[in-house]
C-alpha cells in the first residue's frame, strides 16, 4: 500500500510538473507570437494599414522628345567635329615638329661642312 501511495504521488507529481513546463512553454510562446498576432489582427479588420517603402531617389522623366533627341544629336555632332579638329591640330604639330627637325639636321649638317 505504502509503495502504491509513493507511485502516485510520484505520478501525480511528474504529470504536475509536465503541466508547468507545458504551460511555461505556451507563454513564452505567446509572448513571442503575441505582437506580431495583435497586429495581423488589426490589418485584417482594416484598423491598420501597411505601410509602404517609397524611395527617395527623385528622377527625371525620360521621355524621348524630339527636342531631347535633337539636342543630344547636335552635342554628339558638335564632340565629333570638336575631336576631328583636335585631331588636325595634333597632325599639324606633328607636321610641324617633323619640319623643325629636318631644318635642324639641315643647319648641323651645313654647319659641319663649313668648320671642314
Amino acid at each position: 500500500m505504502i509503495r502504491s501511495d509513493l507511485n502516485h504521488a510520484a505520478n501525480k507529481r511528474a504529470l504536475i510538473h509536465e503541466l508547468i513546463d507545458f504551460a511555461a512553454k505556451k507563454v513564452t510562446m505567446y509572448r513571442d507570437i503575441a505582437p506580431r498576432a495583435e497586429t495581423l489582427k488589426k490589418l485584417r479588420n482594416g484598423k491598420m494599414h501597411k505601410e509602404k517603402k517609397r524611395s527617395r531617389h527623385v528622377s527625371e522623366a525620360r521621355v524621348l522628345i524630339d527636342k531631347v533627341v535633337n539636342e543630344r544629336l547636335s552635342k554628339l555632332a558638335e564632340a565629333e567635329v570638336e575631336s576631328a579638329r583636335r585631331q588636325k591640330v595634333a597632325e599639324e604639330k606633328k607636321k610641324l615638329a617633323e619640319e623643325k627637325k629636318a631644318t635642324r639636321e639641315g643647319l648641323d649638317i651645313q654647319w659641319k661642312a663649313d668648320l671642314q
